[in-house]
């Protein structure tokens, strides 16, 4: 077995493993990475730009159809699909991306799903600070 082999199966094994040691080492250098992060993008307008106009034709056709579904289903007076709870702010659009197949979800359940097509929220609101 390849060294590449060995490493893809031991990430399969051990990926709750992995995540937390990841997460701590971020936790431990936020500081020193946001300032970089920072930094990069300060001294490359140019590459930022690009970027993110590739990922606005990418999610272009994604983002109509989700405005196409907050218009026509309303969230009021839906419950979440997954918990049963009040489903107040989320559709959770399935592939293919359609207007009229999706799921209603809480915040919470829809943050859980695999794969999700919403933009998530900045770092900075996910992790705590853990100094």
């Amino acid at each position: 077995m390849s060294n590449k082999e060995y490493m893809k199966e031991y990430r399969k094994k051990n990926k709750e493993h992995i995540r937390k040691v990841s997460q701590k080492r971020y936790l431990r250098n936020r500081e020193r990475i946001i300032k970089q992060v920072k930094k990069w993008h300060k001294n490359h307008p140019e590459k930022v730009k690009e970027r993110n106009d590739k990922r606005y034709a990418e999610n272009k056709q994604a983002m109509k159809v989700r405005a196409l579904t907050r218009y026509y289903f309303k969230l009021e007076g839906h419950n979440c699909e997954f918990c049963l709870g009040k489903a107040e702010q989320h559709h959770h659009n399935t592939e293919p991306i359609e207007f009229d197949k999706f799921n209603y979800t809480c915040k919470d359940c829809h943050r859980e799903i695999p794969g999700r097509l919403l933009v998530r929220s900045k770092t900075s609101e996910k992790i705590p600070n853990g100094k």
